[in-house]
Protein backbone atom coordinates (compact mmCIF):
# COMPACT_ATOMS: atom_id res chain seq x y z
CA UNK A 1 0.00 0.00 0.00
CA UNK A 2 1.46 3.36 -1.01
CA UNK A 3 1.60 6.28 1.38
CA UNK A 4 -1.15 8.01 -0.58
CA UNK A 5 -3.47 5.04 0.03
CA UNK A 6 -2.84 4.72 3.77
CA UNK A 7 -6.02 5.74 5.64
CA UNK A 8 -5.72 9.00 7.52
CA UNK A 9 -5.88 8.65 11.30
CA UNK A 10 -8.89 10.43 12.79
CA UNK A 11 -9.66 11.23 16.43
CA UNK A 12 -13.31 11.92 17.29
CA UNK A 13 -14.17 14.15 20.25
CA UNK A 14 -17.76 14.77 21.28
CA UNK A 15 -19.92 14.64 24.41
CA UNK A 16 -22.45 12.22 22.93
CA UNK A 17 -21.57 8.56 22.18
CA UNK A 18 -24.38 8.17 19.65
CA UNK A 19 -23.14 11.18 17.69
CA UNK A 20 -19.59 9.80 17.73
CA UNK A 21 -20.88 6.45 16.46
CA UNK A 22 -22.53 8.21 13.53
CA UNK A 23 -19.33 10.10 12.76
CA UNK A 24 -17.28 6.89 12.92
CA UNK A 25 -19.55 5.09 10.49
CA UNK A 26 -19.60 8.08 8.15
CA UNK A 27 -15.84 8.58 7.89
CA UNK A 28 -14.83 4.91 7.89
CA UNK A 29 -17.23 3.86 5.14
CA UNK A 30 -15.17 5.95 2.71
CA UNK A 31 -12.14 3.70 3.22
CA UNK A 32 -9.96 6.83 3.35
CA UNK A 33 -9.99 7.30 7.12
CA UNK A 34 -9.37 5.19 10.20
CA UNK A 35 -10.85 6.29 13.52
CA UNK A 36 -8.04 5.67 16.01
CA UNK A 37 -9.86 6.89 19.10
CA UNK A 38 -12.94 8.50 20.62
CA UNK A 39 -13.10 10.89 23.55
CA UNK A 40 -15.74 12.87 25.39
CA UNK A 41 -13.46 15.06 27.52
CA UNK A 42 -10.40 17.21 26.90
CA UNK A 43 -7.99 15.11 29.02
CA UNK A 44 -9.00 11.91 27.23
CA UNK A 45 -8.64 13.62 23.85
CA UNK A 46 -5.14 14.82 24.73
CA UNK A 47 -4.16 11.36 25.97
CA UNK A 48 -5.39 9.74 22.76
CA UNK A 49 -3.65 12.40 20.66
CA UNK A 50 -0.38 11.52 22.42
CA UNK A 51 -1.00 7.82 21.86
CA UNK A 52 -2.15 7.80 18.24
CA UNK A 53 -0.76 11.00 16.64
CA UNK A 54 -3.90 11.59 14.55
CA UNK A 55 -3.84 13.38 11.22
CA UNK A 56 -7.29 14.88 11.76
CA UNK A 57 -9.35 15.68 14.85
CA UNK A 58 -13.10 16.09 14.43
CA UNK A 59 -14.47 17.66 17.59
CA UNK A 60 -17.71 19.11 18.84
CA UNK A 61 -17.19 22.50 20.43
CA UNK A 62 -19.81 21.98 23.14
CA UNK A 63 -17.82 19.84 25.56
CA UNK A 64 -18.40 19.58 29.29
CA UNK A 65 -15.58 21.18 31.24
CA UNK A 66 -13.15 23.08 29.04
CA UNK A 67 -14.54 24.17 25.71
CA UNK A 68 -13.76 22.57 22.39
CA UNK A 69 -11.87 25.70 21.37
CA UNK A 70 -9.76 25.46 24.53
CA UNK A 71 -9.04 21.84 23.66
CA UNK A 72 -8.04 22.96 20.16
CA UNK A 73 -5.47 25.34 21.64
CA UNK A 74 -4.02 22.50 23.69
CA UNK A 75 -4.00 20.11 20.73
CA UNK A 76 -2.10 22.65 18.67
CA UNK A 77 0.64 22.47 21.30
CA UNK A 78 0.47 18.73 22.01
CA UNK A 79 -0.13 17.46 18.46
CA UNK A 80 0.79 20.26 16.03
CA UNK A 81 0.54 17.97 12.99
CA UNK A 82 -3.12 17.17 13.71
CA UNK A 83 -5.57 19.33 11.78
CA UNK A 84 -8.69 20.20 13.80
CA UNK A 85 -12.14 20.30 12.24
CA UNK A 86 -14.79 21.73 14.57
CA UNK A 87 -18.53 21.12 14.66
CA UNK A 88 -20.55 23.93 16.23
CA UNK A 89 -24.16 23.91 17.39
CA UNK A 90 -24.32 27.60 16.49
CA UNK A 91 -22.01 28.75 13.72
CA UNK A 92 -22.26 32.52 14.21
CA UNK A 93 -19.66 35.27 13.72
CA UNK A 94 -18.28 34.95 17.27
CA UNK A 95 -17.79 31.21 16.86
CA UNK A 96 -16.05 31.58 13.49
CA UNK A 97 -13.75 34.30 14.81
CA UNK A 98 -12.80 32.25 17.88
CA UNK A 99 -12.19 29.16 15.74
CA UNK A 100 -9.97 31.11 13.35
CA UNK A 101 -8.00 32.53 16.28
CA UNK A 102 -7.05 29.09 17.63
CA UNK A 103 -6.01 27.66 14.28
CA UNK A 104 -8.97 25.48 13.32
CA UNK A 105 -8.71 24.17 9.76
CA UNK A 106 -12.47 24.08 9.22
CA UNK A 107 -15.66 24.78 11.13
CA UNK A 108 -19.03 23.30 10.23
CA UNK A 109 -22.56 23.39 11.68
CA UNK A 110 -23.17 20.38 13.87
CA UNK A 111 -26.36 19.43 12.05
CA UNK A 112 -24.97 19.84 8.55
CA UNK A 113 -25.12 17.39 5.68
CA UNK A 114 -22.82 14.34 5.93
CA UNK A 115 -21.55 15.04 2.42
CA UNK A 116 -20.38 18.48 3.53
CA UNK A 117 -18.31 16.99 6.34
CA UNK A 118 -16.73 14.42 4.03
CA UNK A 119 -15.92 17.13 1.50
CA UNK A 120 -14.20 19.18 4.22
CA UNK A 121 -12.27 16.13 5.44
CA UNK A 122 -10.98 15.54 1.92
CA UNK A 123 -10.02 19.19 1.47
CA UNK A 124 -8.24 19.45 4.82
CA UNK A 125 -6.39 16.22 4.04
CA UNK A 126 -5.11 17.91 0.87
CA UNK A 127 -3.75 20.74 3.00
CA UNK A 128 -6.55 23.25 2.44
CA UNK A 129 -8.03 25.50 5.16
CA UNK A 130 -11.75 25.90 4.44
CA UNK A 131 -12.12 28.24 7.41
CA UNK A 132 -10.19 30.92 5.50
CA UNK A 133 -12.91 31.11 2.86
CA UNK A 134 -15.57 31.08 5.59
CA UNK A 135 -13.90 34.03 7.32
CA UNK A 136 -13.59 36.00 4.08
CA UNK A 137 -17.26 35.38 3.29
CA UNK A 138 -18.19 37.33 6.43
CA UNK A 139 -16.75 40.87 6.27
CA UNK A 140 -17.34 41.54 9.98
CA UNK A 141 -15.38 38.43 10.95
CA UNK A 142 -12.61 39.20 8.47
CA UNK A 143 -12.25 42.67 9.97
CA UNK A 144 -11.97 41.24 13.48
CA UNK A 145 -9.35 38.70 12.39
CA UNK A 146 -7.35 41.44 10.67
CA UNK A 147 -7.53 43.63 13.78
CA UNK A 148 -6.40 40.72 15.96
CA UNK A 149 -3.44 40.03 13.67
CA UNK A 150 -2.44 43.68 13.75
CA UNK A 151 -2.74 43.78 17.55
CA UNK A 152 -0.62 40.66 17.85
CA UNK A 153 2.01 42.19 15.60
CA UNK A 154 2.03 45.36 17.69
CA UNK A 155 2.42 43.33 20.89
CA UNK A 156 5.37 41.43 19.42
CA UNK A 157 6.96 44.71 18.33
CA UNK A 158 6.44 46.18 21.82
CA UNK A 159 8.12 43.20 23.45
CA UNK A 160 11.12 43.48 21.15
CA UNK A 161 11.45 47.24 21.65
CA UNK A 162 10.88 47.18 25.40
CA UNK A 163 7.51 48.90 25.24
CA UNK A 164 4.18 47.74 26.57
CA UNK A 165 5.49 46.66 29.94
CA UNK A 166 2.62 45.88 32.22
CA UNK A 167 0.06 45.70 29.44
CA UNK A 168 -2.47 42.92 29.77
CA UNK A 169 -2.08 40.19 27.16
CA UNK A 170 -4.10 37.10 26.25
CA UNK A 171 -4.20 34.28 28.77
CA UNK A 172 -2.08 31.39 27.52
CA UNK A 173 -2.44 27.97 29.12
CA UNK A 174 -0.26 24.94 28.45
CA UNK A 175 -1.81 21.61 27.45
CA UNK A 176 -1.20 20.25 30.96
CA UNK A 177 -2.82 23.30 32.54
CA UNK A 178 -5.86 22.72 30.32
CA UNK A 179 -6.07 19.14 31.61
CA UNK A 180 -5.89 20.31 35.22
CA UNK A 181 -8.44 23.07 34.57
CA UNK A 182 -10.80 20.50 33.09
CA UNK A 183 -10.58 18.39 36.26
CA UNK A 184 -11.08 21.45 38.42
CA UNK A 185 -14.13 22.44 36.36
CA UNK A 186 -15.60 18.98 36.94
CA UNK A 187 -15.20 19.38 40.69
CA UNK A 188 -12.29 16.97 41.17
CA UNK A 189 -9.94 17.41 44.11
CA UNK A 190 -6.21 17.79 43.55
CA UNK A 191 -5.87 14.14 44.49
CA UNK A 192 -8.57 13.17 41.98
CA UNK A 193 -6.93 15.19 39.22
CA UNK A 194 -3.56 13.65 40.07
CA UNK A 195 -4.99 10.14 39.86
CA UNK A 196 -6.68 10.84 36.55
CA UNK A 197 -3.58 12.39 34.96
CA UNK A 198 -1.03 10.06 36.62
CA UNK A 199 0.69 12.98 38.35
CA UNK A 200 1.86 13.62 41.89
CA UNK A 201 -0.63 15.58 43.97
CA UNK A 202 2.05 18.19 44.67
CA UNK A 203 2.53 18.64 40.92
CA UNK A 204 -1.19 19.25 40.47
CA UNK A 205 -1.08 21.84 43.26
CA UNK A 206 1.61 23.65 41.30
CA UNK A 207 -0.52 23.69 38.17
CA UNK A 208 -3.56 24.93 40.14
CA UNK A 209 -1.45 27.75 41.58
CA UNK A 210 -0.30 28.63 38.06
CA UNK A 211 -3.90 28.67 36.84
CA UNK A 212 -4.95 30.92 39.72
CA UNK A 213 -2.15 33.33 38.92
CA UNK A 214 -2.87 33.44 35.19
CA UNK A 215 -6.61 33.84 35.71
CA UNK A 216 -6.22 36.40 38.49
CA UNK A 217 -8.06 34.27 41.07
CA UNK A 218 -7.58 33.77 44.81
CA UNK A 219 -9.13 30.32 45.17
CA UNK A 220 -10.43 27.33 43.20
CA UNK A 221 -13.97 28.69 42.90
CA UNK A 222 -12.77 32.04 41.57
CA UNK A 223 -10.49 30.18 39.18
CA UNK A 224 -13.46 28.26 37.81
CA UNK A 225 -15.65 31.38 37.58
CA UNK A 226 -12.90 33.37 35.87
CA UNK A 227 -12.30 30.50 33.45
CA UNK A 228 -16.01 30.60 32.55
CA UNK A 229 -15.95 34.39 32.08
CA UNK A 230 -12.91 34.26 29.83
CA UNK A 231 -14.22 31.38 27.73
CA UNK A 232 -11.79 28.68 28.86
CA UNK A 233 -14.57 26.64 30.49
CA UNK A 234 -18.10 26.08 29.29
CA UNK A 235 -20.89 25.21 31.68
CA UNK A 236 -22.72 22.29 30.11
CA UNK A 237 -26.47 22.66 29.74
Amino acid sequence: MTTANVPRRVLLVDRFPVFRLGLRRLVETTGRYQVVGEADTAPEALRLADLHAPDLVVLGLELAGVTGLTLTRALRERAPAARPICLAARLDDDCIFAAAEVGVAACLPRGGAPEALLDVLHRVTRGERPIDRLVLSRPAVAARVLAAVRAQGAAVHARHTGGGVGAAGPIVLSAREVEVLDGLARGLSNRGIAAELFLREQTVKGYVSSLMRKLGADDRLQTFLQAVRTGWVEVAA
